[in-house]
């Protein structure tokens, strides 16, 4: 109760800064919670794994001779990489996961024996069109299931060799198509596309690092180039990304009718993709700081302004006994409460914005007790060196305020 009339007192002494302060502090407690939201929803999203192999690079071919075998020279192209010292694996795609060159489409589950009966609930995925060193390329094991045969590739005309088209389909995407349940030997379609068979589950990885269907991807037998291509390499060894530096360049000379792009790195891949990410992990970083600086400087000033009218109270105190220990907690006690109060005030603040709009704040309250819990920190170190000073001056001094 005397803390309560010591906080009434100071707030109808200091009407003007009392209210400022407070709605200050509110306004900062908020913007310091989004600001935290912000960094750690994106300091997740560039710090989880991509699933695929530290050894994987990529490498673009575009053809710009109309009268090019594309075919042929692809598959030219792979004999030579294949037979390079230092590569493991290679393959090659129209597709790059980890970036923007991916393709994606609804597909629905296969009931074969109901006539081709689809299920109505759609399931967004991403295709990557490999030969049968697709998942080795990319460093992906084989959970349940085998690899494609030579036999089951298809070419231009888009025409397994089967009656069904194969795929290895990621965990994530088994799950979101069948369930839970064994997705061997399982079928699946695309809204206007083949029926693919699966054959096998792959680990994760990410195909689409924006998208919230991103580890949803499956890898079907495709040999067809489409103006464009991207060879896919995993490379062991202790120079890869020297070794497929003069890998390329050896491709710019095997053949001066296309263009051949800087090899990539899966690492390179991430940094470009998470390149805004990394801006904006920086700039609410930044954010945090300056809101920090701002509580610190609003706190010292107005504890100075406080203490300046209570010295002759304090040193009064002071000289008829009372502790200096007494002293600083009972000034910063009246002081904290304000920051109190505006704790509490941001508390309801967000509790009614939450409940009227919803889908306009999304950040956890989690983050806002952080928040209110890093600014009473930041306000104690700010008061307590003031109070404590305070009570060191020269007493006949102190007296001389009034």
């Amino acid at each position: 109760m005397l803390l309560i009339n010591h906080l009434l007192k100071m707030i109808f002494r200091h009407r003007l800064l009392s209210l400022l302060l407070v709605l200050q502090m509110v306004l900062a407690i908020h913007l310091m919670a989004i600001s935290i939201d912000i960094v750690a929803e994106h300091v997740v999203k560039v710090s989880r794994s991509s699933g695929i192999a530290d050894s994987f690079y990529s490498i673009h071919m575009q053809p710009y001779h109309k009268h090019l075998d594309l075919n042929e020279l692809v598959e030219s192209d792979l004999g030579f990489i294949r037979s390079y010292p230092g590569v493991d694996f290679a393959s090659s795609s129209y597709a790059l996961p980890m970036s923007d060159r991916v393709f994606s489409s609804f597909f629905y589950r296969f009931v074969v024996s109901e006539q081709g009966e689809k299920d109505i609930n759609a399931v967004r995925a991403y295709f990557f069109g490999v030969d049968t060193d697709g998942a080795n390329a990319l460093g992906l094991k084989i959970r349940a299931g085998r690899n494609f045969y030579p036999s089951e590739l298809y070419g231009s005309e888009y025409q397994p060799n089967t009656q069904f088209a194969k795929a290895m389909i990621t965990q994530t995407l088994a799950l979101e198509l069948f369930s839970g349940e064994s997705a061997l030997g399982r079928y699946f379609s695309g809204v206007d596309g083949p029926v693919f068979e699966v054959i096998a589950v792959l680990d994760d990885f990410i195909a689409e690092p924006q998208s919230p269907y991103g580890k949803s991807a499956f890898l079907a037998p495709d040999t067809v180039v489409r103006k464009f291509r991207y060879y896919w390499l995993n490379v062991k060894s202790e120079n890869a990304d020297m070794l497929v530096d003069k890998l390329r360049e050896q491709l710019v000379r095997r053949n001066d009718k296309r263009s051949v792009g800087e090899p990539v790195s899966i690492s390179q891949q991430q940094s470009r993709v998470y390149e805004r990410d990394f801006e904006l992990i920086k700039l609410f970083s930044s954010v945090i700081v300056l809101l920090t600086v701002l509580c610190a400087f609003s706190s010292y000033a107005f504890a100075e302004m406080h203490v300046h009218k209570q010295g002759a109270s304090i040193a009064l105190r002071y000289a008829m006994g009372a502790s200096k220990k007494r002293l600083v907690r009972d000034g910063i006690s009246e002081l904290g409460l304000l920051l109190f109060l505006a704790c509490l005030l941001s508390l309801l603040v967000y509790l009614v914005l939450r409940f009227s709009f919803e889908e306009f704040i999304s950040f956890s309250v989690l983050y806002l007790l952080s928040a209110a819990c890093w600014v009473l920190a930041v306000f104690y170190f700010s008061v307590f060196p003031v109070v404590s000073r305070s009570i060191k001056r020269d007493f006949a001094q102190s007296l001389r305020w009034e």
